[in-house]
């Protein structure tokens, strides 16, 4: 059975102590002036030694607990950034089904399983409008969060381009809403900058550039993610 970074590091610093422990005790025990009581003299020197090592293993065992503390962050924010949102998409489609449905392309919806929609007359109740585009906003947010969280950490562990892209891709089949477009500036002054910078760029592409399938959708995400303005504000959430 293979051991983990932890349990190895727990395992290495428990022989040292356990060994170092065994040698003060026999060379407690050995006579003047013989060799365990010569070497037993060095135990100083081998002390700072093993206080070294020590020093050293305690920091891969911190490191290690951090990088599991920040995948939970993340599969936390994920849970936040996409399935809170579709099950308040869920939960409240009867109170705001023309804001709801605007969400999605027509393409997908056209793709989806029994699905039947009729725009309807009555209007959508204001405050689940807000509170669903909150969500949004918000998850956009945490998206930068997560983003700049493993530059801050400086391990090889963060986002590569495929993960961005997917990202970006559902963040912008949201952004194609008109009425979510409406709707940020009213609530902007509530972000960081640089959300107010990726909303702002979201919006843009969606206007630009319509889409009618998958692989529209996944082209332009990558022309987004090239663009120089996204690169400024990844940029600026890891300064």
């Amino acid at each position: 059975m293979a051991f983990t970074a932890y349990q190895s590091t727990i395992i290495t610093l428990v022989a040292i102590i356990l060994s170092s422990t065994i040698f003060i005790v026999y060379a407690s025990y050995s006579k003047p002036g013989s060799f365990m009581d010569r070497l037993s003299a060095k135990i100083p020197t081998i002390a700072t030694f093993i206080i070294a090592v020590g020093i050293i293993i305690t920091y891969q065992i911190f490191t290690v607990n951090f990088l599991s503390i920040k995948r939970d962050s993340t599969y936390k924010i994920v849970d936040r950034a996409f399935n809170d949102i579709l099950r308040a998409l869920d939960d409240n489609y009867t109170h705001a089904p023309n804001f709801i449905n605007s969400l999605f392309y027509s393409f997908q919806r056209e793709k989806i399983p029994n699905y039947s929609f009729k725009p309807v007359d009555k209007p959508d109740r204001w405050t689940t409008v807000l509170f669903i585009a909150t969500l949004i906003f918000q998850s956009w947010e945490d998206f930068l969060t997560d983003l700049s969280s493993w530059k801050e950490l400086q391990l090889e562990v963060e986002y590569n381009k495929d993960s961005e892209v997917v990202w970006l891709a559902i963040f912008m089949g949201w952004a194609q809403s008109e009425q979510l477009q409406q709707i940020f500036p009213i609530v902007a002054l509530q972000y960081n900058q640089t959300t107010i910078d990726l909303a702002n760029l979201l919006f843009e592409y969606a206007k630009k550039y319509p889409v009618t399938n998958s692989e529209e959708v996944i082209e332009v995400t990558n022309k987004m993610y090239d663009d120089e303005r996204y690169l400024k504000i990844k940029e600026a959430v890891t300064l």
